[in-house]
């Protein structure tokens, strides 16, 4: 019996070790925003972006996280995604329209963008590749919060083109609605009108003459030339990602 309290209490000793440095790299609150833990923003960079993820979230009622790490293991596109999902998860993150959150591997070279809650339906897997696409450059060339502050707005764009899209369709559908109601009336009104006299019926014989002229091609050949077609195709580079944990992700190297 002592010596399985003695087991007891030297388990129980590693774990309370064990939880200032599981804290340091999971210490989140959805207060924060920007969670630099691989130190590659000043202190001036970290403010500024915090105030542009406060934006965001006022205009689109979403979340938005930046995290960095430096950690070896997270070094597949699953281990990065459930690590995205185990963060966000344990801040307490997510507004009404759900959450988006960038993650950055300094040891593996892995930028890593996932979509939470509502937002994981709302964006497309399209729409994410699209979106660190675009943030990778800028990653390559070491430009830390620029990579950020262009995630940022670019996520804004995509959110509020797609709003315009919708809207310009709903446009549409009515305006053809119109244009067929109008048509109908159009029709029927025209239907009913009845038909007039026969022009000849104001003519005096004689009176007005006219010339018939006709046109005749003769002797004309028609020849056709065949346009090839183009057989060449382009390819963008898709990263790894997709649904998992209720999330969606996008993923690749930089």
């Amino acid at each position: 019996m002592k010596r399985l309290r003695g087991a007891a209490c030297v388990l129980l000793a590693i774990l309370i070790l064990a939880l200032p440095v599981m804290a340091a790299e999971y210490a989140a609150d959805s207060s924060q925003k920007i969670y630099d833990f691989a130190e590659l923003l000043t202190a001036d960079q970290e403010t500024a972006l915090a105030g542009e993820a406060g934006d965001f979230i006022q205009k689109h009622d979403m979340d938005l996280v930046v995290l960095t790490i430096s950690n070896s293991s997270v070094n597949t596109n699953n281990k990065l995604h459930d690590y995205s999902n185990d963060f966000y998860n344990a801040g307490g993150f997510g507004k009404a329209e759900g959450g988006l959150m960038i993650l950055i591997n300094m040891q593996t070279r892995d930028v890593y963008i996932t979509a939470h809650g509502k937002a994981a339906n709302s964006f497309s897997q399209g729409e994410l590749n699209n979106i660190r696409e675009s943030v990778t450059p800028y990653l390559s060339n070491g430009r830390y919060y620029q990579a950020f502050s262009h995630f940022m707005d670019k996520s804004s764009s995509t959110i509020s083109n797609r709003i315009w899209i919708k809207a310009a369709g709903s446009v549409g559908i009515g305006l053809l609605i119109t244009g067929i109601v109008m048509g109908i009336i159009a029709f029927i009104h025209f239907r009913g009108l009845k038909a007039v006299p026969g022009a000849q019926v104001y003519l005096q014989q004689g009176g007005f003459n006219i010339t018939h002229q006709r046109d005749a091609f003769l002797h004309t050949r028609t020849s056709r030339t065949a346009i090839p077609k183009n057989t060449s195709s382009g390819s963008s580079g898709g990263g790894g990602g997709g649904m998992r944990g209720g999330s969606r992700g996008s993923g690749g190297k930089f």
